[in-house]
């Protein structure tokens, strides 16, 4: 399996056929992104997963900060807040 594959299993793009693919919370929970229902993907994909494209097509005065950060100004916070987070990653 490539990197690409690997990465769109874990975003739930793939299925798998088999096995585990394990998501831990920070609260000691874990989802098992393999047979998760939609709508936990849904919520995992909202509040913890993001996933580029390295095929996206963005105009070419965007930052990689900024498409980075774009999910975190959607859920409220400033974009000053949500670059500085993304740099620290």
């Amino acid at each position: 399996m490539g990197k690409s594959s690997v990465l769109k299993a874990l975003y739930r793009t793939y299925t798998t056929t088999s096995g585990e693919i394990l998501f831990n919370y920070d609260d000691g929970t874990s989802l098992n992104i393999a047979t998760a229902l939609e709508s936990e993907i849904l919520n995992l994909r909202k509040e913890h997963l993001g996933y580029v494209s390295q095929f996206l097509q963005v105009l070419p005065r965007i930052s990689a900060v900024d498409i980075v950060a774009q999910p975190l100004i959607e859920k409220g916070e400033s974009q000053t807040t949500a670059q500085e987070k993304q740099k620290r990653c």
